[in-house]
């Protein structure tokens, strides 16, 4: 961290700090060093929680912050510290250095929590502000998050509560989110993932083994040719098709369970919800090369979908080389029939 932004983080922190300690129905006067925590939490404040923080310096105590200020009933005012008085400033650097030095002369530096309450927490991305690039920073970020201790003990109590709690009452196994992906044996999981292997096998010579993590981390897959060169249109693919079949299979489940108690879905029906789900998000990509529809920046390149999609599409010797604009473009299996025909019995039928 430069000295610039150490000094910008410190200016934050202490914002936070005298937010935390000050009454929230009392008045509050924050005299800031720097201008981007004051225009961070006034002018930008709607413009960085509609990008959902990516690729903000600071993000966790800025959202702090922010939450703090709205749960105050007070009024609470910034001022720029070239502001306000001589005698003012030397003042407030006093009191600051007092409060460190009762800060060091104890054994437990005090520490300034960034945790927020769950009623004021505003996590995600707009949807109507969310761009290709914007998604990519965010998959980044979440790449290198560090994994803080209560999200991870929640977590696991989430899941020894699962466990405890419900039972599969296809298979009589505990249901973890794992039995529910992989490994149960009611009609859906095995289906579609098969159908998964079948579309990536003719866009790259082996499918990768599954797991609960390879899944839920599919975001963060990355393939490359022999030189290393990025294969985006290969790993776009892959991130397509894992996240299409992991939402097919969960919505299979809750069908079956709900809706039917627990009555099996028909193999053909399976099939069929997987590739229309799949086909979607083809049409999806060739709308969003439109820019005239879309804007500019929620639009995709052209060459990105083709690189995607290659290798995949029924008769595709037969499509000219762009095939965005063409009036009926699909992934390469045919659906299947919701009532197989069948010939009459002792002789050959004409549909057979």
């Amino acid at each position: 961290m430069d000295q610039t932004q150490s000094t910008k983080s410190a200016d934050i922190y202490a914002s936070l700090l005298a937010v935390q300690r000050a009454p929230r129905d009392q008045e509050l006067r924050i005299i800031n060093s720097k201008d981007s925590t004051r225009v961070a939490m006034t002018r930008n404040l709607e413009k960085l929680e509609n990008r959902g923080w990516i690729g903000v310096p600071d993000s966790d105590p800025l959202k702090a912050l922010a939450a703090e200020l709205k749960a105050r009933s007070a009024k609470t005012v910034f001022v720029d510290v070239s502001s306000e008085s001589g005698s003012l400033i030397r003042k407030g650097e006093r009191m600051a250095r007092l409060i460190a030095k009762e800060d060091l002369s104890t054994r437990e530096p005090s520490k300034i929590s960034v945790e927020i309450e769950a009623s004021m927490s505003l996590d995600g991305v707009k949807l109507s502000t969310l761009t290709q690039k914007l998604a990519y920073a965010g998959i980044k970020e979440r790449k290198a998050e560090v994994s803080r201790k209560a999200t991870d003990n929640n977590i696991k109590q989430v899941r020894a509560a699962i466990k405890l709690q419900e039972i599969c009452q296809f298979c009589g196994e505990p249901e973890d989110l794992e039995h529910v992906l992989l490994k149960c044996k009611h009609p859906g999981q095995q289906e579609v993932w098969e159908l998964a292997k079948n579309l990536w096998l003719k866009k790259h010579p082996s499918w990768p083994m599954l797991s609960l993590g390879s899944i839920l981390g599919c975001g963060l897959a990355e393939f490359a040719d022999q030189n290393g060169r990025p294969l985006l249109g290969t790993t776009r693919l892959y991130r397509i098709i894992i996240s299409e079949s992991l939402f097919i299979i969960w919505k299979i489940r809750n069908d079956c369970v709900i809706n039917r108690a627990g009555a099996e879905m028909p193999k053909h029906e399976i099939h069929n919800k997987w590739l229309y789900a799949i086909n979607l998000r083809l049409k999806f990509d060739r709308a969003l090369t439109n820019h005239a529809k879309f804007g500019k920046q929620n639009s995709i390149k052209v060459s990105l979908v083709l690189q995607t999609w290659r290798a995949t599409l029924m008769e595709e010797e037969k499509l000219p080389e762009n095939w965005i604009r063409e009036p009926r473009v699909l992934v390469g299996t045919e659906q299947q029939p919701s009532n197989p025909p069948s010939p009459p019995p002792g002789r050959r039928g004409r549909n057979r």
